[in-house]
C-alpha cells in the first residue's frame, strides 16, 4: 500500500512539471507572436509619388502625381508630404515612379507653363538681375536685342552669383523646347533684355 501513494505522488509531480512547461511554452509563443505583430504593423503614411518616370525640367501637374501608402520608415525626412492641388511645379531632376518625391527635386511654381522645358543660363548684369531682387519662380519676358525675338512668360529657375565682375549673376531660365537658334546664341552671350512680369 505504501507503493501506490508514492507512484501517485510521482505521477502528480510529473504532471505538475509538464503543466508548468506547457504554460511556459504558451507564454513564450504568445509573447513572440505579440512582438512580431507589433513589428509588422509599421505606421503607414500616404505620400505623393509620380505615376511614370518624369524627366528633369518637366512641369509636374496633378495628373502626374498620385498618393501611395508606404511604411513611414521608407519615407526620407526631406520628402514631399503633400502635393498642392492644381499646382504646376518644375522638376529639377528625374523622378522615379512609386518613390517618395524629394523636396530638393522640385523647383519653383511654373505658372501657366506645361510639358518639357529646357534650361539656359544667361550671364547677367546687376541691372538684368534687378540688383539681386530677381528670384526663382519669377516670370519674365525675354527680348533678344539683335533679332528682336520675344518670349513671353519665361520661368526663372534660379539666380546665382558668379565671379565675373561685368556680369556677376547667372540667371537660369526654363524655355520652351521649340525656339529660335538665334535666341539661344543671344541668351548665351547675355545680349537679351529681361522684363519681369
Amino acid at each position: 500500500m505504501t507503493d501506490q501513494p508514492a507512484a501517485t505522488t510521482s505521477r502528480k509531480h510529473r504532471l505538475r512539471i509538464s503543466h508548468a512547461a506547457w504554460f511556459l511554452l504558451a507564454c513564450v509563443a504568445v509573447g513572440g507572436w505579440f512582438a512580431l505583430s507589433l513589428r509588422s504593423q509599421e505606421r503607414l503614411v500616404r505620400v505623393p509619388t509620380v505615376v511614370v518616370p518624369v524627366p528633369a525640367f518637366y512641369v509636374l501637374t496633378d495628373a502626374d502625381v498620385h498618393l501611395e501608402w508606404m511604411p513611414e520608415a521608407r519615407v526620407p525626412t526631406a520628402s514631399l508630404r503633400a502635393y498642392p492641388a492644381r499646382a504646376r511645379i518644375l522638376t529639377l531632376r528625374r523622378l522615379a515612379p512609386d518613390a517618395p518625391i524629394p523636396e530638393a527635386a522640385l523647383g519653383p511654381e511654373a505658372g501657366g507653363l506645361a510639358g518639357q522645358l529646357q534650361v539656359v543660363g544667361v550671364p547677367a548684369s546687376p541691372a538684368m538681375a534687378l540688383s539681386g531682387r530677381l528670384r526663382a519662380g519669377d516670370h519674365v519676358d525675354v527680348i533678344a536685342t539683335a533679332g528682336l525675338t520675344r518670349l513671353k512668360n519665361v520661368l526663372v529657375v534660379s539666380v546665382d552669383h558668379v565671379s565675373d565682375r561685368s556680369r556677376p549673376f547667372s540667371i537660369v531660365l526654363a524655355l520652351p523646347a521649340a525656339r529660335n537658334d538665334m535666341l539661344d546664341k543671344e541668351l548665351g552671350t547675355g545680349a537679351v533684355t529681361l522684363i519681369r512680369r
